[in-house]
């Protein structure tokens, strides 16, 4: 809901559904949850090696996907709001963002259908 409500350019509605700054916590909040739940799903720590990772496919790639996604999120989170120099360079970060969420989406999608029966 945090991109939709972000871009509607409406900055009444966005005030009437909690404000764009309460969805953008809400989004991370789900974010490092899901991180966490995915990470456990792949054996983190106890079986979480990159070369096993690699042998896995796409459930390996949408693992790595989810990594950079993360990082990437904290680093848009926290220098974007402290840097206010990095507001240009920002765009670019964005779009990066936004098409490597795009990747592990899909590739998550693609693991989940591949391990569905039948």
């Amino acid at each position: 809901m945090y991109t939709p409500i972000k871009r509607s350019g409406d900055p009444r509605y966005a005030r009437k559904v909690g404000g764009v700054a309460r969805w953008l916590n809400i989004h991370i909040a789900l974010s490092v949850m899901g991180f966490v739940f995915v990470a456990v799903h792949a054996g983190f720590p106890f079986k979480f090696q990159s070369a096993d990772l690699a042998a896995k496919g796409y459930a390996g790639l949408a693992t790595w996907l989810l990594l950079i996604v993360t990082i990437s999120g904290v680093f848009g989170r926290y220098p974007y709001n402290r840097l206010p120099a990095m507001r240009r360079p920002f765009r670019l970060w964005k779009e990066a963002h936004i098409i490597v969420t795009a990747l592990l989406f899909l590739f998550a999608l693609i693991h989940i259908l591949m391990q569905a029966p039948g």
